[in-house]
């Protein structure tokens, strides 16, 4: 979100390293992890956004929270490259995926799947003991699918180009049906810029994220999985990007509130859902920084995990805790120290909810003369404490600018 900044300021700037030309940079064959002493204990997945033969990447992780790649994998399809906002080069090809869940896996472990916003599909992988496989490509039903909701054997995809929403039946093959009458259409926007879907805990309810409109889109699903009309719910403070649930179904978002001011902090609201669909505003308190985009809850519904892009921010990319109550009441409890990547974006939380994989699809800022040489994509580690995040290491392959998405157990 927000990647590079305002979405008027940065398009002035001149782009210094031709994004064609950083997505030339292959992926290295990996100046491996230091190998871990600890036993493996599930594995992360992302994908590389590739915009010619998009892939999945399949990560060990191991009990002292180290990540090591395990396998890269085709995803049957292309990845989206396209302007976003802030990130709007001369050749419209941002190399990431504005958006959050571009990658999820099942509650079971059982699929992973991820989007091919370039191809308009939908990937799907089986996952078993030490081998993960692509077992189908799906149309996604719409143009440019970024993000993926699951709720037991219903998926929902969201088109954000086409200004959509279609749904889909999972076998027990893994293979996607679509549901008659899924298809729906987003209130109306100014512009294509719906960030993610979501059900909410009942599975009666989808809602859709609407960046520049101040809002979430609701929709009933009803028992058959099909989801009816869209309805507005306006949002406590602008810009709202991301969203997850918590245990008792309140609503927590990431909300940008003025991507034109690099000062200006974002907010993390909270919202209690109705039945219906409606949304009734909780609390709503600043990140302490800039472009709040991506937001994870622990399983006990205790602890908030909002990304802050960064970009060019003074602020820098960091990530802020919250201590969420029972009545889903937020209150501010720290955020992580400015560091060298120049953004980070998609999280996720291990199994246990040890441990933070934050994505970092553009580790060093393009607008500096020289160029950098050491452009590309990372996922950080963090260790989840009583209070907040400790830093405690990162991927070391070297991958292409673009990383998107991170699901995992």
């Amino acid at each position: 979100m927000q990647v590079l900044g305002s979405r008027t300021a940065l398009r002035r700037i001149t782009w210094i390293a031709s994004l064609g030309a950083l997505l030339m940079c292959a992926a290295l064959p990996g100046l491996a992890s230091a190998k871990s002493k600890k036993k493996i204990v599930g594995a992360m997945y992302t994908e590389s956004n590739d915009g010619s033969a998009n892939k999945l990447l399949v990560f060990d992780r191991y009990s002292d929270g180290k990540l090591k790649l395990r396998d890269t994998l085709s995803t049957g399809g292309k990845g989206g490259l396209q302007p976003e906002p802030g990130c709007d080069p001369p050749d419209h090809k941002c190399p990431l995926i504005d958006a959050q869940n571009e990658v999820v896996l099942t509650p079971d472990g059982k699929w992973v799947f991820a989007v091919n916003a370039g191809s308009n599909t939908i990937a799907t992988f089986s996952v078993k003991p030490n081998k993960v496989k692509r077992v189908g490509v799906t149309d996604s039903k719409g143009v440019f699918p970024n993000s993926i909701a699951v709720h037991g054997n219903l998926l929902y995809v969201l088109n954000t180009n086409s200004k959509n929403i279609a749904g889909f039946k999972i076998s027990n093959k893994g293979k996607l049906s679509p549901i008659a009458g899924s298809v729906q259409s987003l209130t109306d926007e100014h512009a294509p810029l719906s960030r993610q879907i979501g059900f909410d805990n009942t599975g009666k309810v989808l809602f859709v994220s609407l960046l520049t409109e101040g809002g979430f889109d609701s929709f009933p699903v009803n028992s058959s999985g099909v989801a009816g009309k869209a309805t507005l719910q306006p949002s406590a403070s602008p810009e709202p990007f991301a969203f997850a649930f918590s245990p008792r179904n309140q609503l927590l978002s990431t909300e940008v509130v003025n991507d034109m001011d690099f000062n200006q902090f974002s907010n993390g609201s909270s919202y209690d859902v109705g039945s219906d669909g409606s949304l009734d505003a909780i609390s709503t308190v600043p990140t302490k920084g800039y472009a709040a985009c991506w937001v994870v809850i622990t399983k006990d519904g205790k602890k908030v995990f909002m990304v802050n892009t960064g970009g060019p921010s003074p602020y820098g990319a960091t990530v802020t805790t919250y201590g969420l109550s029972t009545s889903g009441k937020l209150t501010f409890k720290s955020v992580t120290p400015k560091k060298d990547e120049f953004t980070l974006t998609d999280e996720a939380l291990s199994a246990d909810d040890k441990y933070l994989y934050v994505v970092s699809p553009l580790t060093s800022n393009p607008f500096v003369m020289p160029p950098p040489t050491n452009l590309g994509s990372k996922i950080v580690t963090f260790k989840v404490g009583a209070n907040g995040l400790k830093r405690i290491g990162e991927t070391t392959e070297q991958f292409v600018p673009g990383m998107s998405g991170i699901a995992g157990n």
